[in-house]
């Protein structure tokens, strides 16, 4: 998972019946067009106050035993340090701190990576908090905390919402986790914030070679927020183009995807299935 800490959450009395072997992991393509405009697909959307208390668990199962991804709005200053990351985001990646790599079809993509660890202290720099990356390293640490708090309250809800035998895993130490939850809180989780930029327009035609293609990941799930484009000077442009982002849906067809901006999206990945046993309900 991308980060995982808030509020005391309240366990379902009646958790729904579902077999955690149904989930669907989604699969992600972006920059990338067909011949034909292929059918929009929008994932279900919850607010935060429905995890926070409860009243949304149904629909997030249901979502994830259909589609595999789901939307979570209305997170409490989400919005503002989303715009403030990734306006950030390009200046910093330009630098040395980046990991970089081109794809065939022309497009760069720079990283900045880190990850978190359990415990206290657990929380690792992205980068230096000088030069271009000093607004990058303000706005990274509100908003990894912030992630960090959604994705826990997350992974409390879905465990919360399934029955399963304890232990769920045994570590290779003797150690035990009882849950999804136990699971997600005690991994390591990766952060990456991503800067793609390409010299030349996407042609975008039939020929058009994707970018990335479609894949699952291997996590348990990820936590993403939806992309900003910016301007070369930093500043946000909406009309740029932005390709185009797909997904692979259960019955084999391709769906573009569109996410509201202000939603954090969880998709599940394949370690959902290594993760749970099959007499999980």
């Amino acid at each position: 998972p991308t980060p995982s800490p808030p509020d005391s959450l309240a366990t379902l009395s009646q958790p729904p019946h579902i077999d955690p072997h149904i989930f669907k992991p989604m699969l992600g393509l972006s920059l990338y067009a067909l011949a034909a405009d292929p059918p929009p697909f929008h994932p279900v959307s919850i607010p935060h106050s429905g995890l926070v208390d409860g009243s949304s668990s149904t629909a997030l199962i249901s979502a994830l035993a259909s589609s595999g991804v789901v939307a979570i709005k209305g997170i409490p200053g989400y919005a503002a340090l989303r715009s403030d990351i990734l306006a950030a985001t390009p200046a910093c990646a330009a630098t040395p701190a980046a990991a970089a790599h081109t794809f065939p079809d022309g497009t760069t993509r720079r990283t900045l990576a880190t990850h978190s660890l359990p415990g206290a202290g657990g929380v690792q720099p992205l980068a230096s908090a000088e030069g271009e990356c000093a607004a990058f390293e303000r706005a990274a640490a509100p908003f990894r905390a912030l992630v960090a708090a959604a994705t826990n309250l997350f992974a409390e809800r879905l465990s919360s919402s399934l029955r399963a035998r304890a232990p769920l895993l045994v570590a290779e130490d003797g150690t035990e986790f009882n849950s999804l939850h136990d699971v997600s809180t005690a991994g390591e989780h990766l952060e990456h914030f991503h800067a793609y930029t390409r010299a030349t327009p996407s042609s975008h035609g039939p020929a058009s070679p994707p970018t990335i293609d479609l894949h699952t990941d291997q996590g348990i799930f990820i936590a993403f927020t939806p992309a900003l484009m910016v301007s070369a000077t930093g500043e946000p442009d909406a009309a740029a183009d932005a390709g185009r982002f797909e997904v692979g849906l259960a019955d084999g067809s391709r769906a573009e995807a569109h996410f509201d901006p202000d939603s954090l999206v969880f998709l599940l990945g394949d370690g959902i299935h290594q993760v749970l046993p099959k007499d999980a309900a």
